[in-house]
């Protein structure tokens, strides 16, 4: 049998603390716990957790046994939402889609408020952010101006960000017919100004740039975005195609109250295993290990759960390596002895 997915996240929706906790594989939800610990006017007084549903397969009945607390939906409601629910569809979606104003919040939380980046995968998913980019660079001069300053201070080649409206031809499906056919629209394209040596401004399509240019100004974009709600930006290998020191910068803007004024949250995945530093950039409790076993399956932990080696004056990055955390490639014998030749290859002139 396959084992399901463990997928469990905090969000704060207007000072209420709200925790889903969700185990489901392709076929079936096995388990959904939602949880909320409310705002409390009296500081002095511990707030505790409210389970507002809790929904797990139980294989002896071949049933689930569900439990949904009063103060998610009157008693009619809870009664519908149990008895229409299917197995491999979420209870708190099945409450969205009837209009529940909390299980509402929560979804649109995933819709507004959650953004994934995935870059250096597809050419086209660039192309997409990079226009989301020119979009909002477009629309807030002011905000133009800030990711020029980050760009120029980044590299003293650039003089600034240019932003266009160029016809193209895209694919849309017809409403009438459902076919797919080629549209003319018209969309904005983001340029680079580039100094040169007699005082001139050369620009540069996107396509000239490196790919590690188009990345930092499109996740400057996407962090920085003025926004009046908080949002959680994630984003596969934030290191690709970029410079350490830029990695830790973009990390360090993140962090700042000045330039991040919406608060937005950052989580990436990366192998830059400098990040680690003690007291550099990141606690040990917003650093997570993610370890695979031979059968695929993957499992996370945080580092500050290893009490004894992970220390604060300790060098993460060193005990990483030498696999004390686990998390590191576990090589077969072609690779793990691999023979190394006494004199190094010859340079040919």
């Amino acid at each position: 049998m396959k084992q399901p997915t463990r997928t469990a996240l905090t969000i704060d929706l207007g000072g209420d603390r709200y925790s889903l906790d969700i185990s489901a594989t392709q076929e079936r939800v096995w388990s959904e716990t939602l949880t909320v610990q409310r705002t409390t006017k009296q500081p002095s007084r511990k707030a505790v957790a409210k389970v507002l549903l809790e929904r797990s397969w139980v294989a002896e009945s071949d049933s689930y046994s569900t439990t949904l607390h009063e103060d998610l939906a009157p008693e009619l409601t809870r009664k519908a939402v149990v008895e229409q629910t299917t197995p491999n569809r979420l209870m708190l979606g099945k409450l969205a889609s009837m209009n529940n104003m909390i299980a509402h919040k929560i979804v649109q939380w995933f819709d507004k408020d959650l953004d994934f980046y995935d870059m250096h995968r597809s050419p086209f998913a660039q192309d997409v952010v990079l226009g989301k980019a020119a979009h909002l660079l477009k629309e807030d001069g002011e905000f133009k101006l800030l990711i020029e300053h980050f760009m120029k201070d980044a590299d003293i080649g650039h003089a600034g960000l240019r932003v266009s409206e160029e016809k193209t031809r895209e694919a849309i499906v017809n409403e009438t017919d459902h076919k797919l056919e080629l549209a003319e629209t018209v969309r904005p394209v983001l340029f680079f100004l580039h100094s040169t040596e007699d005082g001139s401004e050369a620009v540069f399509r996107p396509q000239r740039e490196s790919s590690g240019t188009l990345r930092f100004v499109a996740l400057l974009a996407a962090l920085l975005q003025p926004s009046r709600r908080r949002r959680l930006i994630c984003i596969d290998e934030l290191s690709a195609s970029m410079h350490p020191d830029l990695v830790r910068r973009l990390i360090k803007i993140v962090h700042s109250s000045r330039y991040n004024k919406s608060g937005n949250q950052l989580f990436f995945t990366t192998h830059d295993t400098h990040l680690m530093d003690p007291g550099e950039l990141l606690r040990r409790d917003q650093i997570t290990i993610c370890d695979k076993d031979r059968f695929g399956r993957s499992t996370t932990r945080r580092l500050d759960e290893y009490q004894d080696a992970a220390r604060s004056d300790a060098n993460l990055q060193k005990q990483y390596l030498q696999g004390r955390f686990n998390g590191i490639p576990q090589f077969g014998p072609t690779l793990e002895d691999v023979p190394v030749d006494d004199e190094p290859l010859a340079v040919n002139a």
